[in-house]
């Protein structure tokens, strides 16, 4: 084998370490970014959940408003409905 191949085969050598350092570390770079994705994603619905649930006692308040609201508005008599409504008042802390 003469010189000029000997220096080929090394320079070849050299190039194919420092490749394989690169891909390893984007290889690394790849995991990390998954498992932060894995993370985000996790902290995204876990977030919404958690939301959901501290609005929820608000939500089935107001939508509990709305219905009696509705029921007070379908009803025919005038004086059945003043009832109901100081009803639905002092139930929610409006009246006294």
């Amino acid at each position: 084998m003469d010189p000029n191949d000997r220096l080929l085969l090394k320079r070849n050598l050299e190039l194919a370490e420092e490749n394989n350092k690169m891909l390893k570390s984007m290889r690394n770079s790849q995991r990390i970014n998954t498992i932060m994705r894995v993370f985000y994603w996790i902290f995204i619905i876990g977030f919404g959940i958690w939301s959901l649930q501290m609005v929820q006692p608000y939500l089935k308040t107001l939508t509990d408003t709305y219905g009696a609201i509705s029921n007070l508005s379908g009803s025919g008599s005038s004086s059945g409905s003043s009832n109901s409504l100081i009803d639905l008042l002092k139930k929610y802390g409006g009246g006294k």
